[in-house]
């Protein structure tokens, strides 16, 4: 497989891991992390006429997941450089997933066809 376009920003890792996603998070990270499931409260209780606090407390149950999982995903889509990410870029340096090489993070920019070719040719890339 090919790829024409590299990242819009900055790559710090191509496969981040779950410990470095959480530690990764920002605030508004964990504010989509609970304030989901605290909004899925008034919600549930809300819709749920006959039976208000099971509906309330099974939207929060079913919710509290997601929201923590949206959090975690946005924190692994800037490590990716798929989201802006100037605050990993300041933290992080190097790319963490080329340790040896310590190669430095590189913004966006279009593949020439000499490249691509090279890259087609090329099974390490």
């Amino acid at each position: 497989m090919s790829f024409k376009y590299r990242s819009k920003y900055p790559i710090i890792t191509n496969t981040p891991t779950f410990k470095l996603a959480l530690s990764n998070m920002n605030k508004r990270d964990w504010a989509i992390s609970i304030g989901l499931p605290l909004l899925s409260l008034p919600v549930g209780f809300a819709i749920g006429a006959p039976f208000r606090k099971p509906v309330m407390w099974g939207c929060f149950i079913v919710v509290l997941p997601a929201g923590f999982l949206l959090g975690i995903r946005d924190s692994a889509r800037r490590l990716q450089g798929r989201r802006e990410n100037p605050e990993e870029v300041a933290k992080y340096k190097y790319r963490l997933d080329m340790e040896p090489y310590q190669v430095r993070v590189e913004p966006l920019r279009k593949i020439t066809e000499e490249e691509l070719e090279e890259i087609e040719d090329n099974p390490r890339w």
